[in-house]
């Protein structure tokens, strides 16, 4: 094949162009969406032939009413791994395989038929494979004889080290028994053939594996039934596995391109689990408070909590090292006593370890100049063994979030309203998250029609805060800044901050920040220094004070005394604002807090749709026009309903508000002002709307029309006006009625 043939495909393969069909390969988070072409998949393989066959006529049909590839789910398959085989189905390239994914390369062949990279994933040295029991084990399952006599050959050579792995005490018995022929068996196991569980195995595995095996005499069967029926009986043990302590490493690469980084860059460990929890390594650059200037090596431990369990806690000791590469040197040790890991304490450790000037002197034995590396240890016990649950502190009232997006260039190329969310972090009692999520940018025109052209895809960033479950009243008040974080030495972060007197959450407005952050294009550019292109990574950030835990009171109106009176009435969070109150209220509540999401009856006015009569609610600091599904019903609207961008957007009144598609050139009359136009509305979800809003709300006006049509809000009129003329605000007696 042409060197130019191999490049256009793989420019295919890469930009997903002309594609006809998207996997979703993995499973749970780590799941991505991957394009590929259907001709050259059924080219490679016949069960990819079998798969895309299917009746011409159902395609046609399928084809007229959908204009995106169909999406087959392949849970079973790393997403690395199928990659690698796409990347070998097109232009032969192996360049992807290596010892971590070999073998999940080899079930994906397997599956999929593909024999020319069976051989390939065989041929990488047992050496750099991530588990060699785990190969035999695959050798085994696929009959690959030959492979599978060369495994236990190399476990046989290398049986000191290999015994002693932890990926040796992963095994299950089965493979156990096979990996120790008969005759060596007990040899090489010695006493650690009593600390075997054997009491744990079930009755018909002990019998079908353990006996067959010939591993145990006689009297050591004997003895694993007496457990059994005797537990006290204590030849073999027969606890659980619960580790209490373990050894954490981090082998850092290229120490002299780390080292050069900007402060607070980051390098973590592979995650091991000890007492249940999972454990991480990071070492980050930092500088020395006294000389400012001077780069640091922090070194701490990382614990992630469990996402489902906010108050679980441990207490822990641990004892740091850098390990020496010099027989002549010794270690550089560091102990950390007894500290409390919970939900507001995962990062414990030492910010000032070691300066890089004396990590990388050649004196000390730390640094291989040959690799360019440094390894670091951390030797963990818990010592703590029950995980008692305890109530959060409520006095820490700040927070920062952080986020990195992996695999972006496949996040940018994914559709409008998809979105990423970071871990949550708790702070006073709510749990926080980042979403990221992809918008259009709305481009307004002067034009009479007022159309928005979505040619640009940006970047939007929120604060989503999940208040308690079991109060739909909660609410709380929070400034934020977010931030695009540089990964470029001298290129400053994009920051941009919300309103500085904080914006409130509650349950129905629950997201908070900016839709339009910044564009892909900008964001992606390599001069701007926020995007990552050998990781594919981008890093964001939101640094977020709570300033009011409960700012919104419901006002009983009937029992309610004159404003100036009123201590609840400055922020209202009342459904109905009555007429007594308009004029001095409305304007009140929305100069000092912007975007309040509170309700207001006399925001209402008159409007048609495709000559359907109904209401529209001018006020909700959106800027994108919506109609309600059943107003859309009504109108007759939902015919010719776009439902190829269905998702999820922020609204400032609602929240997430689900969008089930968008209907094109809707006849909007506003009798009162004259006015008459064409547009563009996306249709709500009905279910999305707040309880006391579903019957009321039709047309949601949002600021893309008034600014294109120069509406204007006038309080004083209590209306809106255009060229003179006034829509009246409808009273409540008018919207009930």
């Amino acid at each position: 094949m042409s060197k130019t043939a191999i490049a256009g495909l793989k420019l295919m393969l890469s930009t997903g162009e002309y594609a006809d069909v998207q996997f979703l390969v993995g499973d749970g988070d780590a799941k991505e969406l991957l394009s590929a072409h259907k001709l050259i998949l059924k080219l490679a393989s016949d069960v990819f032939k079998a798969m895309f066959r299917f009746d011409a006529k159902k395609e046609q049909g399928e084809n007229a009413s959908t204009n995106y590839p169909a999406v087959v789910e392949v849970p079973d398959v790393e997403a690395a791994a199928f990659k690698v085989m796409l990347s070998f189905i097109y232009t032969d390239d192996l360049s992807g395989l290596n010892g971590d994914n070999a073998m999940a390369v080899l079930c994906a062949a397997d599956k999929y038929n593909i024999p020319g990279l069976v051989d390939p994933c065989l041929q990488i040295p047992f050496s750099e494979l991530r588990n060699v029991f785990v190969a035999y084990a695959y050798a085994c399952l696929f009959d690959l004889k030959d492979f599978a006599n060369c495994c236990l050959s190399y476990i046989d050579k290398n049986a000191d080290f290999l015994l002693k792995s932890e990926e040796f005490l992963q095994i299950d018995q089965k493979t156990l028994c096979e990996i120790f022929g008969p005759e060596n068996r007990r040899a090489v196991l010695g006493p650690a053939l009593f600390k075997i569980r054997f009491p744990l195995l079930s009755s018909e595995e002990f019998a079908k594996d353990i006996v067959k095996s010939g591993v145990l005499t006689t009297e050591e069967m004997i003895g694993v039934q007496q457990n059994n029926c005797q537990p006290n009986f204590d030849q073999f043990n027969s606890e659980e596995r619960i580790w209490t302590d373990g050894t954490l490493l981090l082998d850092i690469k290229k120490v002299s391109e780390f080292a050069g980084e900007k402060v607070g860059s980051r390098r973590f460990s592979k995650t091991v689990h000890i007492k249940g929890l999972p454990w991480k390594i990071v070492a980050q650059i930092t500088t020395d408070e006294g000389t400012g200037n001077e780069k640091w090596l922090g070194i701490s431990l990382l614990c992630d909590a469990p996402k489902e369990d906010p108050s679980w806690r441990c207490k822990c000791s641990a004892t740091v090292r850098i390990i020496s590469q010099k027989n002549w040197a010794e270690n550089s040790v560091g102990t950390l006593c007894d500290h409390v890991f919970c939900n507001k304490s995962i990062n414990w450790g030492f910010s000032n370890f070691i300066s890089f000037e004396q990590l990388m002197g050649p004196f000390n034995g730390f640094y291989n100049r040959e690799e360019d590396n440094v390894t670091l240890a951390i030797e963990v016990t818990v010592k703590d063994e029950k995980m008692d649950k305890f109530i959060l502190e409520q006095s820490k009232s700040n927070g920062t979030l952080s986020m990195e997006i992996e695999n972006f260039s496949e996040f940018a190329r994914e559709i409008i309203g998809s979105e990423r969310k970071s871990e949550t972090v708790y702070i006073n009692g709510f749990a926080w998250e980042i979403v990221a999520q992809i918008n259009p940018k709305i481009m307004r025109h002067s034009n009479p029609i007022g159309r928005r052209i979505y040619n640009e895809k940006w970047l939007g960033i929120y604060l989503l805060c999940v208040g308690p479950k079991n109060d739909k009243h909660w609410s709380c008040k929070c400034s934020l800044n977010c931030q695009i974080l540089s990964q470029k030495c001298g290129v400053a972060d994009y920051k941009k901050n919300g309103p500085s007197k904080g914006q409130l959450f509650f349950s129905d407005s629950n997201g908070k920040g900016f839709s339009n952050f910044i564009s892909f294009a900008e964001l992606m550019d390599p001069s701007n220094g926020f995007y990552n292109q050998k990781e594919g990574k981008v890093k964001l950030a939101i640094d977020f004070t709570v300033k009011d835990e409960n700012p919104m009171i419901d006002c009983p109106l009937s029992d309610c005394p004159p404003l100036s009176d009123c201590p609840n009435c400055p922020i209202v969070h009342c459904p109905i604002v009555r007429e007594p109150r308009r004029r001095h209220k409305t304007p009140r509540v929305v100069s000092e807090y912007g975007q309040c999401p509170a309700y207001f009856w006399e925001m209402y006015i008159r409007m048609k749709a495709n000559d359907c009569p109904g209401v529209a609610f001018v006020r909700s600091g959106c800027d994108i026009s919506f109609i309600s599904e059943s107003f859309a019903r009504r109108a007759n609207l939902l015919g010719n309903i776009d439902r190829s961008n269905c998702q999820t957007i922020y609204v400032p009144v609602f929240g997430g508000a689900k969008v089930l598609g968008w209907v094109n050139d809707v006849e909007i009359r506003i009798d009162e002002l004259n006015l008459k136009f064409k547009c563009r509305l996306g249709v709500m979800e009905d279910k999305h709307l707040p309880m006391y809003c579903q019957e009321k709300f039709d047309i949601l006006l949002g600021t893309d029309l008034q600014y294109a049509h120069k509406l204007k809000v006038d309080y004083g009129k209590r209306g809106i006006t255009c060229k003179g003329k006034i829509a009246k605000f409808l009273t409540e007696e008018e919207i009930r009625g």
